[in-house]
């Protein structure tokens, strides 16, 4: 197997967090590679680095990585003509410690044996951010407060119909063209 990539996680605002994912050899005869990031139990090719040319390194940051959560990275490596020449090791972004139970701060993991934990897991963020992964210099932070979102309507005229059988009443209502804009939040 070809080792696995160096993960380093920022936290800072510029512009954003992000997940700076560093191969630095690949298989003898690779000419690109995919890179893929594993959270929440599934796998997803990282934008950037999707059939992504390779001169025997690559770097690419990942704006799209989930806070908080158990990252882990790996790439499929290609030839010339398209051919798979396998995967490389897999990177996990945390510390591994062996022989403690699971906690608040610990994560069992599926790339590793069992018995090891990551502790630190992932990119820790303790905010919301906002952001186009395609633009991410336009990333903003969200702050919420307690009375965010209180009430979310959708005003539409009806009636609430009772089924029998039914737990939940329905709503009998005309699509209004004032609808299509979306719901309306106050703030």
């Amino acid at each position: 197997m070809v080792a696995a990539p160096v993960l380093t996680g920022y936290v800072d605002a510029d512009p954003a967090p992000r997940v700076e994912v560093l191969f630095e050899e690949f298989a003898a005869g690779t000419e690109t590679v995919t890179v893929y990031r594993s959270a929440f139990g599934r796998e997803r090719q990282v934008r950037g680095a999707v059939n992504a040319a390779t001169a025997g390194a690559l770097t690419r940051i990942d704006f799209e990585a989930p806070f908080n959560t158990l990252l882990s990275y790996r790439a499929e490596m290609f030839d010339a003509d398209g051919i798979s020449l396998g995967f490389t090791d897999v990177g996990t972004l945390g510390d591994v410690i062996e022989g403690l139970p699971p906690g608040e701060v610990l994560a069992p993991s599926d790339s590793l044996v069992p018995g090891e934990f990551v502790a630190g897991t992932g990119l820790i963020v303790q905010s919301t951010w906002l952001h186009n992964p395609l633009f991410p210099q336009g990333a903003v932070p969200v702050e919420l407060y307690p009375t965010t979102g209180e009430s979310i309507s959708s005003p539409a005229a009806g009636v609430v119909s009772r089924p029998r059988g039914r737990r939940v009443g329905v709503m009998l209502a005309e699509l209004a063209l004032s609808r299509l804009a979306g719901p309306g939040l106050s703030l």
